[in-house]
């Protein structure tokens, strides 16, 4: 599958708190660190998560007091 998330949108949020919904119904809320090949790559609560590109649906920046999970 195509990636949907152009890297352009991943270099302007990187560094980031991000919330990210994705295909398999998951939603998650981490920090962004930008991508590795194609997948994101986001630390949530200390520990590296990797998305791939394709399956992410929407992502959008976080606010800072928000807790970071995954759903």
């Amino acid at each position: 599958m195509p990636a949907t998330i152009p890297k352009e949108r991943i270099e302007a949020l990187t560094g980031k708190k991000v919330e990210i919904a994705t295909r398999g119904w998951h939603h998650v809320c981490g920090i962004l660190e930008g991508a590795r090949g194609e997948r994101l790559v986001v630390h949530v609560a200390g520990r590296e998560l990797l998305i791939d590109r394709w399956a992410v649906i929407s992502m959008i920046e976080a606010v800072p007091e928000e807790a970071e999970f995954v759903k």
